[in-house]
């Protein structure tokens, strides 16, 4: 092996060992816990710096961190899908496929998720193929391809209705959280056109809250996708290749 493949290996290997693949759903879980005990999170914040929220204020921070949390599940599905592309190449090849990806690849994967086999799974999942499975197994290991299937399609339904957001919201000075007719609270954004012209978008409080929760469940399906991958592979470094005991969602 030359001195490069083994520059190559240890990338990938400092990948597949490393990579904390929990951070972003840690992230959602804060961001909701702060968005729940508001008034105490508040309080320890004037404590520890001295910046107060006006009333005003208050729902507009809340509407932010909502829109916040919306985009970083965006980002957690754009991450499931490229590091599912990298590991369905192969081990040594994550580090090329991770730093070379494109929005198309994403939306390719996504798109052709239903006509993937058990084979390409088996790539991205650390499965054993499909011979090599006890008779009395082999319906478990299929019946988990499925599953897998159902959670990739809600990644991908949330991944294509929210990716505009994600973009007003990476990008910045796009979104505007501003007080509603009703006397309630609402986010204004302003996407992105070809055509220059001024459009805006209204987000709703309500239609806002929903996408949130929504966030919040396909962040924990993604994060249960992400464990079994990275489990799985993590064994397959560690245990002597093919000889571990393999999970199976």
């Amino acid at each position: 092996m030359s001195a490069k493949e083994q520059a190559k290996k240890g990338l990938d290997s400092a990948f597949v060992l490393g990579y904390n693949y929990s951070w972003i759903r840690d992230k959602l879980v804060i961001n909701n816990l702060i968005s729940k005990e508001l008034d105490s999170f508040l309080k320890l914040l004037y404590e520890k710096t001295h910046v107060r929220f006006r009333e005003d204020e208050r729902a507009d921070f809340l509407i932010m961190l909502q829109a916040e949390s919306i985009t970083m599940c965006v980002k957690y599905c754009e991450d499931l899908a490229a590091i599912s592309i990298a590991f369905g190449k192969g081990h040594f090849q994550i580090n090329d496929t991770l730093k070379d990806y494109q929005t198309r690849n994403i939306r390719d994967f996504f798109n052709k998720i239903s006509d993937f086999d058990y084979t390409y799974f088996q790539n991205i999942l650390g499965y054993p193929k499909i011979e090599e499975i006890k008779c009395t197994q082999q319906k478990d290991f299929i019946n988990s391809i499925e599953r897998v299937k159902k959670y990739y399609s809600e990644a991908k339904a949330f991944y294509d209705k929210n990716y505009d957001l994600y973009n007003c919201y990476k990008h910045g000075l796009r979104l505007m959280p501003v007080n509603a007719d009703d006397g309630g609270h609402e986010l204004l954004k302003f996407p992105s056109k070809r055509n220059k012209e001024l459009e805006i978008e209204v987000f709703g409080s309500n239609e806002l809250a929903e996408e949130y929760s929504k966030a919040l469940s396909v962040t924990g399906t993604i994060f249960t996708l992400l464990e079994v991958i990275f489990l799985n592979h993590r064994a397959w470094y560690f245990e002597n290749k093919g000889n571990y005991e393999c999970n199976v969602l």
